[in-house]
């Protein structure tokens, strides 16, 4: 192999992996730049890349006998390590150009695998997908670098697909796409024993993304110590294809969410630090599920974005909690145009769950089980332009609201700190709401009641409760509430 970076090298490092997988050991790339196409990575085999070492995508696309740059089917014990480079060229086959664009799918692909690991690489400029993983087990990534142009499209990060047991740490992930994107593509294999920590993400788009990829389940997943910054969305939950998301949770989380700018106009207009959505990619389908999801310790830091949590009238999220949230926000924007995120292209139409427009920091919808717990937003908007109701919820069930506050550089003048619609069993204790010319509570709809509000103080706000679209006043219990 001459590391040249035009010598073509294909050829030579396919050969030594294959002498190498007869006894196993490791396929040493030097210091230089070596061209290449499609390369099979075989047992026992571990690709070093040296440091100063660069495998160079071919800008050929007939250079590569699969649609990957790196690729591995049914192989186990074997991996990529060192501190060298991966760079796919990629945008020579996207800059300037229109879709469809024909370019290899991924840089770095396994099927069918175990006792994987990615250690200490560095991945630059890929086609599309970074790193995806199906229907394997025991794969390890640790200490990888990711870098791609935030506007080359669909590059995600790192894709783990129908596979078990699965350690991501230590990683830096900045991606024209989604950054950890896991999906499942059938019923047969879920995606189970997740484990994700101590990475900094940055997004185009999401960067961490359940879906859209929803036959199967994913569950039993942990996320901690994650650092999300310069992102459109912080974490979505795309639920369509009739699977399940569970027993996930996310803890020691910061996320910041920004706005479009001259540099990325793409990005359009939304922007959620959480997003969490049921609905049917066709019409024949049926409902998938989301429960028992749980986000502890977390700051948000928002330019104007919000959070939303949406099931349906028929599959209702169940249990989700929220534990010791900070949001700020830094300047409210009209949402009341917006839609929903989608996370596809196909579909067009009004979802009946689209709950965008509401102008709320927090906003939930067909829940049951919502446990919301030392939450505090901090709104630094100088002017009294497009309130926010703190929380809007339409169709929640059993639901505990315990410690909420809030600091407001201007209070509202119109909009109440809370709206509940059409909830039932729901119980608002230990608040300190601080709004003083509104109401603390609006509730509406018939089917609303069992609301308690026990030992808040409304010493801040302008009244404790306001009944409106037949509510009806003995819903309400309250006990030990501090009023002006």
């Amino acid at each position: 192999a001459i590391g040249d970076g035009q010598t073509m090298c294909t050829l030579a490092i396919q050969a030594a992996i294959d002498s190498c997988t007869q006894s196993g050991g490791y396929v040493v790339v030097p210091p230089g730049r070596f061209l290449t196409g499609t390369i099979f990575l075989k047992d026992h085999v571990y690709l070093k890349l040296s440091p100063g070492a660069v495998l160079l995508g071919s800008k050929e696309l007939s250079d590569y006998s699969l649609p990957f740059l790196i690729y591995a089917e049914g192989a186990h014990d074997f991996g990529i390590i060192g501190h060298g480079t991966i760079n796919g060229q990629g945008d020579s086959f996207w800059r300037g150009k229109q879709r469809p664009f024909h370019r290899p799918e991924r840089t770095v692909n396994f099927e069918n695998c175990r006792d994987v690991l990615i250690r200490d690489i560095n991945i630059r400029n890929s086609a599309a997908f970074n790193i995806a993983f199906e229907n394997s087990d025991r794969v390890t990534i640790t200490g990888v670098s990711i870098i791609n142009d935030l506007a080359a499209p669909n590059t995600d990060g790192i894709d783990p697909i129908s596979s078990s047991n699965v350690f991501i740490s230590n990683c830096y992930i900045e991606t024209g796409d989604d950054a950890i994107c896991p999906k499942s593509h059938n019923v047969k294999n879920p995606l189970e024993n997740l484990v994700v920590t101590n990475c900094v993400l940055i997004s185009d788009d999401s960067a961490i993304k359940f879906g859209t990829a929803s036959k199967g389940i994913i569950r039993k997943c942990s996320f901690s110590n994650i650092i999300i910054r310069n992102t459109k969305y912080g974490i979505g939950f795309y639920m369509k294809d009739g699977g399940s998301f569970e027993d996930i949770q996310f803890s020691n989380v910061s996320i910041e969410t920004v706005m479009p700018d001259s540099a990325h106009p793409h990005r359009g207009t939304n922007s959620y630090a959480i997003f969490m959505d049921i609905e049917k990619r066709t019409e024949n389908a049926i409902f998938g599920t989301i429960r028992n999801i749980m986000f502890s310790d977390m700051t948000i830091n928002t330019a104007d974005g919000n959070c939303l949590f949406a099931g349906m009238p028929e599959q209702k999220i169940e249990n989700l909690t929220l534990d010791n949230i900070r949001m700020r926000v830094r300047r409210r924007t009209d949402l009341s145009g917006r839609h929903k995120p989608r996370g596809t292209r196909k579909l067009k139409n009004i979802a009946v769950n689209d709950y965008a427009h509401i102008s709320s920091d927090f906003t939930f919808a067909y829940i049951d089980g919502l446990n919301i717990r030392n939450l505090y937003i901090q709104d630094d908007t100088p002017d009294n332009q497009f309130e926010r109701y703190a929380i809007w919820a339409k169709d929640v069930d059993n639901v505990v609201i315990d410690g909420f506050q809030q600091k407001q550089t201007v209070s509202n003048v119109g909009l109440p700190v809370f709206k509940f619609s059409n909830a039932g069993d729901v119980t608002i204790r230990a608040c300190k709401p601080k709004s003083a010319n509104t109401v603390f509570l609006e509730l509406a709809g018939e089917r609303t009641g069992d609301i308690s509000l026990l030992g808040n103080d409304f010493t801040k706000v302008g009244s404790d409760i306001k009944l409106t679209d037949n509510a009806h006043r003995g819903a309400v219990e309250k006990v030990g509430n501090r009023r002006k």
